[in-house]
């Protein structure tokens, strides 16, 4: 019975391993997903200006997406709309800071900032210093979730 209840143990160890190597890549492959968005929207922006430049638009392109009037974070502070997407969106694996940027701008969010990414970026890990969020990092990638 003994060597039963071992080998169940050590079986058990090694799946918790593996789910942790599992875990691990899907925060690694969500940080490649948030930066190939980011990349897609830089080419959308791109081919927008091409596309105004061939018709012979006289108007000077946006170099960013017009500002959405309304949505749920509009007249939200940074720091309560980010705790507001972790708290509901922020399960495990939890969230890259491209994809909690996209949720922001998919819902209004309005900002001055040069870099909102940035921005993003430092509130998150002062959250998580703080022990409000839990920031899991592997790697590279670093992904945020409720606590």
């Amino acid at each position: 019975m003994s060597d039963t209840l071992d080998e169940l143990n050590e079986l058990r160890e090694a799946r918790l391993h593996e789910i942790k190597g599992h875990k691990g890549h899907i925060e690694s492959l969500q940080g490649e997903v948030g930066r190939l968005e980011g990349e897609v929207r830089g080419l959308d922006m791109a081919i927008e200006i091409c596309n105004r430049e061939m018709k012979g638009s006289s108007a000077a392109p946006a170099l960013k997406p017009a500002p959405q009037t309304g949505g749920k974070y509009a007249d939200k502070k940074l720091t309560e709309a980010m705790m507001d997407i972790l708290q509901s969106a922020g399960l495990s694996p939890g969230l890259n800071m491209g994809q909690i940027e996209d949720i922001l701008i998919k819902n209004g969010y309005k900002t001055n900032a040069k870099s909102l990414y940035s921005s993003i970026y430092t509130i998150a890990r002062r959250l998580a210093r703080q022990g409000t969020i839990r920031e899991v990092r592997m790697g590279d990638a670093r992904v945020y979730t409720k606590k």
